[in-house]
């Protein structure tokens, strides 16, 4: 990849984000509203971030509309609902998991209409309402099934609040955790996926995960939650296994029957995502050579933690790494 490339992905993504934005403006805010007015339910700034502004955003640009560029084509309006709708409702489950402690089977249950309804929060109640919504909007059986899976893996992950939980055990819950959303999020498009195709899109929930954590870290670490890179002896192992999932990613893009110049696009498109996953790593290298190994997580300022892409420095390792890992 080139400078120019690098120009051309940046504003392709930028137009998808605004793109995506005045959607959520239009369609997502007015329904939530409707339905919060009538449950009573006042949003918090938080809710609202994550709820209008992080999963939808990220669940449609850089997730699902990356799904069917592999396909060449773009997100029908259906399409678009559906995801936007199941992801800004995804915020409100892992509330529930992670400060309510509710379990898989709970979840299953609240969502299958097993659940005493007037026993409920109102909270709880508004997941309801959007889940109804959901289901007028005609998705598939294999939606479900593949909801189930990523609830497990939501509840597996109250397993990293255990310190004496394995490298090994955590990569399997954080690949697991990611991997069964991404899969949940393409079962809500219309598309026939391969074998080949399947195995991309489990394997970028991984990719998606270890970003997550490394950008997460100081909030992981008020939370009590080990990741993925608190279990590693090194931060050099983080790079060297993240490299190594990177380079899966790329084999297995080459081994679907798009054509070569989609093939290479595609590749670029995720290297965009993939080098701010390697600044990550960067800072936390420097965190480490500071503190020692093993670091101090919970002795380390939030402005060290923090992955700051305002600074000159991360801007210009960004564009390398982009330059670098989008080769073809």
């Amino acid at each position: 990849m080139n400078y120019l490339h690098l120009a051309w992905y940046g504003f392709d993504y930028g137009r998808h984000i605004f793109q995506q934005y005045r959607f959520i403006k239009k369609w997502l805010e007015p329904l939530v509203a409707s339905y919060c007015e009538t449950l009573h339910y006042e949003l918090s700034r938080h809710e609202k971030r994550k709820m209008f502004r992080y999963y939808p955003l990220l669940s449609v640009c850089a997730i699902a509309e990356n799904y069917v560029y592999l396909k060449g084509r773009a997100l029908t309006e259906i399409e678009r609902k559906r995801v936007t709708l199941m992801s800004s409702m995804a915020t409100l489950c892992d509330d529930l998991v992670d400060e309510d402690g509710w379990t898989e089977q709970n979840l299953l249950d609240l969502l299958e209409n097993r659940l005493d309804y007037g026993g409920l929060s109102t909270k709880t109640k508004l997941i309801i309402a959007m889940n109804e919504e959901l289901k007028r909007l005609d998705v598939s059986n294999e939606y479900w099934t593949q909801l189930k899976r990523a609830f497990h893996g939501q509840a597996e992950s109250v397993r990293q609040r255990a310190p004496g939980l394995s490298l090994e055990e955590t990569i399997h819950i954080a690949r697991e955790k990611n991997g069964n959303y991404c899969m949940a999020v393409a079962a809500l498009l219309d598309e026939a996926w391969t074998d080949t195709d399947k195995k991309i899109i489990y394997q970028h929930g991984i990719m998606g995960q270890l970003a997550n954590d490394i950008f997460d870290a100081w909030k992981d670490t008020r939370q009590g939650i080990y990741t993925v890179i608190k279990k590693v002896e090194r931060m050099e192992q983080l790079r060297s296994f993240f490299l190594q999932e990177s380079t899966t990613m790329q084999q297995l893009i080459h081994q679907t029957d798009a054509p070569v110049g989609r093939k290479r696009s595609m590749i670029r498109r995720y290297a965009v995502m993939d080098a701010f996953t390697l600044v990550g790593i960067d800072n936390l290298t420097e965190v480490e050579k500071k503190y020692g190994q093993p670091i101090p997580w919970s002795s380390v300022p939030r402005r060290e933690l923090v992955t700051d892409m305002a600074y000159m420095r991360n801007k210009m390792k960004y564009v390398g790494y982009v330059l670098k890992a989008g080769r073809w």
